[in-house]
């Protein structure tokens, strides 16, 4: 089952995988019929990234508020939760961050606002759709205006949003992933593709993990417990 898998994959009890499970899912409006997306998508992510598959689901758990906020797909969050692993944001601490940004987005100061729409010429809110874009491509813009400004122009940018109360968390995670992208040698563009490319690929992940992780000795152990619990709980509903 999915509980089952993602319990496998999360090294975790049946009960935490299903508490995790359920409050994600609720959140981004998924039905018990399809938990196997959902966890598909956390574990995958927590592949994708320098998280573990338990500190991707109290990420996701954290950040889920904004997909009621502000309409953001689980799979914005994923892409978003799992740059900001990269650069040692992980846990709740990551949900959280995440969190704070869209609303440190929406909330900016008119000084912020002008630096987003005028300096770096990107516009938070997308009209045709009546709703905030993704933080992802949010960010991907101001990664990229930012690289064509020189130095000095981009440390007085992010300066600007930095300094306003609401974009100080904004403007520090978007510094620490530019000079990630400038250590790797890998564009802004090229990585927020890659992260997204990787989390494409999560169908069925979940699954094919939990039976290479259930080849331990270990998690044969914990998969017999599991579905022993499994097979209690039923009984006793």
């Amino acid at each position: 089952s999915a509980v089952k898998n993602f319990a496998i994959v999360g090294e975790t009890d049946l009960k935490a995988s299903a508490q995790g499970l359920v409050a994600i899912a609720t959140a981004y409006g998924y039905e018990a019929k399809n938990y196997a997306v959902v966890g598909d998508i956390v574990a995958k992510t927590a592949a994708s990234s320098m998280a573990s598959v338990q500190d991707m689901t109290e990420a996701f758990k954290q950040a889920s508020v904004v997909a009621q906020q502000y309409g953001v797909s689980l799979e914005d969050t994923s892409t978003n939760l799992a740059l900001l692993s990269q650069i040692g944001i992980t846990g709740s601490a990551a949900g959280t961050a995440m969190r704070n940004m869209y609303g440190e987005l929406m909330g900016s100061s008119k000084r912020a606002r002008k630096v987003l729409e005028q300096t770096l010429k990107v516009d938070v809110w997308d009209n045709a759709a009546k709703a905030m874009k993704p933080l992802p491509a949010i960010m991907e813009g101001m990664s990229n205006a930012l690289a064509k400004l020189d130095p000095k122009s981009q440390q007085q940018a992010l300066a600007d949003l930095g300094n306003e109360r609401g974009t100080k968390q904004l403007a520090a995670n978007l510094a620490a992933l530019e000079q990630k992208f400038k250590d790797t040698g890998d564009g802004a563009s090229n990585a927020f593709e890659k992260v997204r490319d990787a989390i494409s690929k999560a169908p069925g992940y979940a699954a094919v993990a939990a039976a290479v992780m259930g080849g331990s000795t270990l998690n044969q152990i914990k998969s017999t417990g599991a579905a022993l619990e499994s097979a209690l709980v039923r009984a006793f509903e």
